[in-house]
């Protein structure tokens, strides 16, 4: 049975082959033969088709895997002009990406979906609810993704679902497989980042979301040291995942760490191949599968003693079935030559982006610790200020939490003292965290949310003061307590 790799190949045999120009010195024009199966490059009023072996693309028996240069929906075609079907799961690269980066993604998503490349799926379940939820992953730049986004509505691409996607202008590209180029293939992680969403849905109780019963959460909340909503200002030390983007919330960091968990496991991150791991430390710093074996035990438990048929082999790009003869398979070899030659180019050109990527980070962090500097200066300022507005006593410390301590007739107000003595509040401390508390004077609500939430204390006081008696908000700091109905205002210095 044919297979993806020999229709990849021969694409690509295709281009190379008649674009080098026609007997009288013009270029040909390509277009696409009339099944759409294979390029037809015209000189003149004379099509050249080539041969039989390389000069078309056959039609594969497997209706799962195929190129095509058109979809069924016109607002696809609108964006994309070249498609790869990979078991139901469509690749879809703009005129902005080359034919081979799309070849090249199709191939990492098929090793993904296939790591055995025997022509089935290693797990059916999660191929076919990737293909029922019309997953997609698009290689195109951000420009065309901003206005795909804001174009599809009302039409059939907005039910298309995107988990990631390849951006020609940002992304890394190891044609050919990070073994053979020994750079790193950011499509490992962006097409793994589609493939996991089936994991999360078809193996709930392992993958999912629910952080009662889900072990992959359970492993992460141990390699983070503990449960955090969002990245904390400094992680305990002993976690080993230190992720510390705040705009990706505890779902997003767990998509994060099965990525990182999994290049762990398979060897992708191992030093021999790229630096990739050494550049991550800051992140993540287990490089290989016996590392993590040690270090993550939870982690390791659950991608090897649950019978579960995730990749055990780095994919390279180049898929290729075992039922193929072996003439088909070796088709790619063929151009292995000339491509060790571009790699020599293209690790030069990696050593330059690298020395820039070091230079921007350098200003970068030179451009974040001014900020921070100036942003402590301004926070010294507001402190002093404040010390004129509020009272800094023990005793007005100690009346406030009187205070709460009598509405112990409302759970919440019980739920707050704990918080505030012994729960995540109290671990908290000296991290310029506040702990505010609104309580309306009927008794009837006691509301307590963390400073990032403030206006959902502000609206449920506005709610108690119309319908419950009159609410005053508290915040509890890490030394003091305060009372005052203009709390927001006097802390903050806005309206």
């Amino acid at each position: 049975m044919k297979k993806l790799l020999l229709l990849l190949a021969l694409s690509f045999f295709s281009i190379q082959g008649f674009a080098a120009g026609c007997p009288d010195g013009s270029e040909p024009v390509k277009s696409i033969s009339a099944d759409g199966t294979y390029f037809v490059f015209e000189c003149g009023n004379k099509a050249t088709e080539g041969n039989s072996e390389l000069g078309q693309i056959s039609n594969t028996e497997n209706e799962e895997l195929q190129v095509f240069f058109e979809h069924d929906f016109k607002c696809m075609n609108q964006t994309f002009d070249k498609f790869v079907n990979v078991f139901g799961v469509m690749v879809a690269g703009s005129s902005e990406a080359t034919l081979e980066k799309v070849i090249h993604t199709a191939g990492v998503l098929a090793q993904y979906l296939d790591n055995d490349e025997d022509g089935i799926p290693d797990d059916s379940k999660i191929s076919s609810y990737l293909e029922k939820n019309k997953f997609i992953v698009p290689v195109w730049r951000e420009k065309e993704r901003e206005k795909f986004v804001k174009n599809r509505n009302g039409t059939p691409c907005q039910n298309i679902r995107m988990s990631a996607s390849m951006y020609v202008e940002y992304d890394q590209w190891a044609i050919g497989g990070i073994q053979k180029t020994g750079t790193w293939d950011t499509n490992l992680e962006e097409v793994w980042h589609v493939v996991s969403q089936g994991w999360y849905e078809v193996y709930p109780e392992y993958f999912g979301n629910n952080i009662n019963n889900s072990l992959i959460l359970t492993a992460m909340n141990k390699a983070r040291g503990g449960i955090f909503n969002t990245p904390p200002l400094k992680y305990p030390q002993n976690a080993w995942y230190t992720y510390d983007d705040e705009t990706c919330g505890y779902f997003c960091q767990k998509s994060e760490y099965f990525y990182w968990i999994l290049m762990a496991n398979i060897n992708a991150l191992d030093p021999y191949l790229t630096d990739k791991c050494y550049y991550s430390k800051d992140e993540w710093h287990i490089c290989n599968k016996s590392e993590l074996k040690e270090k993550d035990v939870l982690a390791y438990e659950l991608l090897n003693n649950y019978n579960f048929v995730l990749p055990t082999k780095i994919p390279d790009g180049k898929y290729i079935s075992k039922e193929q003869p072996e003439r088909e398979s070796n088709i790619f070899d063929s151009i292995d030559e000339e491509k060790a030659k571009l790699a020599v180019q293209l690790k030069k050109i990696n050593d330059e982006k690298k020395s820039q990527e070091e230079e921007k980070a350098k200003r970068t962090a030179e451009l974040k610790k001014s900020q921070k500097e100036e942003k402590a200066k301004r926070l010294a300022e507001e402190r002093e200020n404040n010390k004129n507005n509020f009272k800094y006593s023990t005793r007005y410390f100690k009346s406030q939490l009187k205070l709460l301590e009598s509405q112990n007739n409302v759970e919440v107000c019980d739920a707050i003292l704990k918080e505030f003595y012994t729960g995540d509040y109290y671990s908290r401390t000296k991290k310029k965290t506040y702990f505010f508390v609104s309580l309306d004077s009927s008794g009837k609500d006691c509301h307590y949310e963390w400073s990032t939430n403030i206006g959902n204390t502000l609206s449920r006081c506005e709610t108690n003061t119309k319908f419950d008696g009159k609410c005053t908000i508290y915040a509890l700091g890490d030394n003091i307590v305060w009372g005052n109905p203009k709390l927001y205002k006097e802390l903050t210095g806005k309206k």
